[in-house]
């Protein structure tokens, strides 16, 4: 190589060469190849398929073991997992995982009476009450439990005050939703006026027409219903339908006019004008039991019959007539018969303040009739000083009435002060209680209405008397009308009611279905009763 020809770099910088040359170079090895492909050609062909060691076969197409099928043959069902699929944070055996779909109370909450006491008025039939609470969507039904629950159980005002309690909506999407759809159960203790104590079970019934199955399996069980009506809205479609139901199920019916305070803070309804709206409501109810019953009454619904209560869900009150006549007569002591003033509360009849009597006749132009005088316009007062002036007038109604509000009191928000003063100023809900204790029915007491409506047997049988007898000492009859599940919808719990015997956990028991008769056995079998609870909605309580 000469080394003028190139540089430093090994690049070629001499002279420029001829192409002729290079061009002859390359035809001539042009040729070359044509000429060995021709004799190339003209010799037996390459095989198309090499040898299979001599292939080249990328990493993911090569086969180091063989296939399932193949190791354990085609007959043999295998599963193939490939590696390293599961997370680390995943374990190799998960924990069975528990579903829940209700709310469940694993701890008892303490109630202001004692379970033993419970069971002891349990044993008395006439110290017991079976009931409904039905009534159109959105009534305040459950939140009416909710007032009785916080009533009877300790601590109950916390939760409370973290959001709505709704206690017997036990199921997440009741929750959630906040409709009821399932009729729940709960007993409770509650007192009346006269301090007297009794055992009630009330279903509190959901109000939408697609849950009306719900409200039928509670009236099968139940002896009286309480109507609730919201005071703003009257009667609806929903109100008519559960009327005629319960007289279709022989029921005594009362009359809950809620949700009182939407005529004061909602409507600003005069209180004169909110006397007509619930005398209206009333008025509408009667025309409907009398259109549905058949039977021209003057009065089948009255507050003076005792059985209409008002109330406030939200506020926490309810009272009757009675019960606020036994207010007037607490503040004055022994000089005012409640049950004589209560006769006077409802109704075109005044109070006149020169003779210091009741009369019928209007004293002056304008004077307003007693209901309004002695009940509505305290009420007004009531909700006007607390949500007008608390630093300067609450302090003065309080000391007026007899209520003591601490200072945590004094700091909280307008809606939970008013909760406060209103029932401290009105106190525990006896005026339901009382309702209820005299205008529905004991069991015993109509135990014999009722087996001849529920029981499609012979009623002269010595079965059918001992029922209407309610006969503890007879043979077991247990009418089961719903089945509650359990916390994560595995097993059930039944509910009924026993209407004769006595019922034992261990005892065998026959179990008869809806095609069940004396002729033909068929749809019956034979089982063993498990634990015995007292339903509290959220909670159970072990019966021994």
């Amino acid at each position: 190589m000469d080394a003028d020809l190139y540089d430093e770099f090994g690049n070629y910088v001499g002279p420029e060469l001829d192409e002729s040359d290079d061009e002859a170079d390359d035809i001539s090895v042009d040729s070359e190849e044509g000429e060995d492909d021709n004799e190339y050609s003209q010799t037996e062909p390459i095989n198309a398929v090499e040898d299979e060691e001599m292939q080249v076969v990328l990493h993911e197409d090569k086969k180091y073991y063989p296939t399932a099928s193949e190791t354990y043959g085609p007959d043999v069902e295998t599963i193939v997992q490939e590696e390293d699929t599961q997370l680390l944070t995943e374990p190799i055996i998960a924990p069975v995982k528990k579903k829940k779909f209700a709310h469940v109370e694993s701890d008892l909450p303490r109630t202001t009476y004692e379970t033993e006491f419970l069971a002891d008025l349990m044993d008395n039939v006439d110290l017991v009450r079976n009931i409904s609470l039905c009534g159109h969507l959105h009534h305040g039904k459950t939140t009416f439990v909710d007032a009785l629950i916080e009533e009877t159980h300790v601590d109950m005002q916390d939760k409370h005050e973290k959001g709505d309690l709704r206690y017997t909506d036990t199921l997440f999407t009741e929750q959630e939703r906040g409709v009821s759809m399932k009729s729940m159960p709960v007993t409770l203790v509650l007192s009346t006026t006269r301090n007297k104590s009794y055992s009630c079970n009330i279903f509190d019934t959901p109000g939408h027409v697609n849950f009306s199955d719900e409200v039928t399996a509670a009236f099968r069980l139940s002896d009286g219903v309480v109507l609730f009506i919201d005071a703003a809205e009257g009667v609806m479609l929903g109100t008519e339908r559960l009327i005629q139901h319960a007289i279709h199920e022989r029921l005594a019916i009362t009359v809950c006019i809620n949700k009182i305070d939407r005529l004061i803070l909602e409507l600003k309804l005069p209180p004169t004008d909110a006397y007509y709206k619930l005398r209206h409501i009333i008025d509408e109810v009667n025309e409907l039991i009398t259109k549905h019953t058949g039977e021209e009454t003057q009065s089948l619904i009255s507050p003076l019959l005792g059985n209409v209560c008002f109330a406030s869900s939200y506020y926490r009150f309810c009272f009757t007539l009675n019960s606020f006549a036994s207010l007037y007569a607490e503040r004055y002591g022994g000089s005012i018969n409640s049950v004589e003033m209560a006769r006077r509360l409802w109704g075109d009849i005044y109070f006149e303040k020169r003779t210091k009597k009741f009369t019928k006749k209007q004293p002056i132009s304008g004077a307003p009739r007693s209901f309004v005088e002695f009940i509505l316009e305290p009420l007004y007062k009531v909700f006007a000083q607390v949500v007008g002036d608390v630093d300067e007038s609450l302090p003065v109604l309080c000391d007026s009435l007899g209520i003591y509000l601490t200072k945590e009191d004094r700091t909280i928000n307008i809606r939970p002060l008013l909760r406060v003063v209103l029932t401290r100023f009105l106190g525990k809900m006896t005026g339901f209680a009382e309702m209820i204790v005299n205008m529905v029915k004991s069991p015993l007491e109509n135990a014999p209405q009722k087996i001849e409506h529920i029981y499609t047997g012979p009623q002269d049988t010595e079965l059918a008397q001992q029922m209407m007898k309610c006969d503890q000492d007879a043979s077991l009859m247990l009418h089961t009308t719903k089945l509650y599940p359990t916390e994560d919808a595995a097993s059930f719990h039944v509910f009924g009611r026993v209407m004769s015997g006595t019922l034992y956990a261990g005892q065998e028991v026959k179990i008869l279905g809806e095609n069940y008769s004396l002729s033909d056995e068929e749809d019956s079998r034979v089982g063993f009763v498990g634990r015995l609870w007292i339903s509290e909605a959220r909670s159970v309580s072990d019966l021994l």
